[in-house]
């Protein structure tokens, strides 16, 4: 298993590679927290914009969680997620994702699966 990794807020735009690989590309102002468990990788996107390339690896998916609303499955991909204080945009580069409302009422739970220069924005709920 690999270790966990806690991250700050990076000053300016920094790339930073995951233990495992996955390559995440950080906008300035950006705050991110790295979890690997044994099942699962998780980011939390805290706080702004990062670009994610994403090692392929089906026993352990890779999830983006932001705002305690949304989470967004890497699937085979690469994909760029913006939060504002409105809502999320995800914009996907490679592959497809799927995007999932963990906390939002007016939402059906799994929304369709996102492919390659489609885009979705979406209201953090309130």
């Amino acid at each position: 298993s690999l270790p966990a990794e806690e991250m700050r807020l990076a000053p300016v735009e920094e790339r930073r590679v995951l233990a495992d690989g996955s390559i995440i590309d950080l906008a300035a102002g950006t705050q991110i927290e790295v979890t690997y468990a044994v099942d699962k990788r998780t980011v939390r996107l805290l706080q702004g914009s990062a670009h994610f390339a994403v090692a392929h690896d089906p026993r352990r998916p890779f999830v983006v969680a932001v705002a305690d609303t949304f989470a967004i499955r890497a699937i085979g991909t690469a994909f760029d997620v913006h939060l504002s204080a409105t809502g999320i945009q995800v914009d996907v580069t490679e592959g497809r994702v799927r995007v999932e409302a963990t906390a939002v009422r007016d939402v059906s739970p799994v929304l369709p699966d996102l492919l390659v220069g489609q885009r979705l924005w979406a209201p953090l709920s309130n």
